[in-house]
């Protein structure tokens, strides 16, 4: 009899503890953190596209994926790559690097980025998704993370019970190329001497717009009725 009863207590007891382990099951609410429509000008580096609030509860978690979608007008060429950082803050001050990928995609790609963050039960902080732009980048292109239509979402070592609340978020970020404008200085005709030095031949007028230019080359073609030994060489100022 006494076998008996120590036999159904243990039982009691492992049924407890298995019920209690069940129980406890991390829980994960992802929030969207507001990400203004900017113009971005080509080259630009560490781009905020989206940030994603996780708060963790219950039980820690280990997050080893996140998932999202790239969307509005971009081309397979428009994007250098894509970064992923956390940060206790929607910010990249003191953020942490998580990851990156290529992202020579046209919009519409699905990103699915493996990387290792651990999170505490009890706390909360953001990733952050960035991106890097070519420097031929196409003018007027648009990136997004469209959170009504694709959340992003994120792998787990262990599955928690996740609650979704993200909504918009992200804004629509415009590539911006130079805008760049020539005109014409008149020169007069004019009679020049043999041996005459740095005459004025012609002199075009740079207005630039919307971002900086980095000008490596001038290309122009020299005509009339000169000879091949009537020119000695060709200057070219800025003023």
């Amino acid at each position: 009899m006494k076998v008996k009863v120590l036999h159904q207590l243990f039982f009691a007891v492992i049924l407890f503890f298995s019920v209690s382990n069940s129980l406890a099951v991390p829980v994960v609410t992802l929030s969207s953190s507001h990400v203004s429509n900017a113009s971005i000008n080509q080259g630009s580096q560490n781009v905020i596209v989206y940030a994603v609030k996780m708060d963790v509860a219950t039980e820690p978690v280990s997050v080893n994926k996140i998932n999202f979608t790239m969307t509005g007008t971009h081309d397979a060429d428009d994007l250098q790559s894509v970064y992923v950082y956390y940060n206790t803050t929607p910010t990249l001050t003191g953020a942490t690097f998580l990851s990156n990928s290529g992202a020579a995609f046209a919009s519409g790609h699905a990103y699915s980025i493996n990387m290792i963050k651990s999170m505490a039960a009890g706390s909360s902080g953001y990733f952050i998704i960035t991106v890097f732009v070519e420097q031929t980048a196409t003018d007027n292109n648009t990136v997004k993370i469209d959170a009504d239509v694709n959340p992003v979402t994120f792998g787990y070592a262990t599955a928690p019970n996740v609650t979704n609340n993200q909504s918009g978020g992200g804004g629509t970020l415009t590539l911006q190329a130079a805008d760049i404008t020539y005109t014409s200085s008149h020169i007069s005709n004019a009679d020049i001497n043999q041996g005459s030095q740095n005459v004025i031949l012609y002199a075009v007028k740079m207005d630039v717009a919307t971002e900086p230019v980095s000008v490596n080359k001038i290309n122009f073609t020299m005509t009339g009725t000169h000879d091949a030994d009537d020119l000695q060489s060709v200057y070219v100022y800025y003023n």
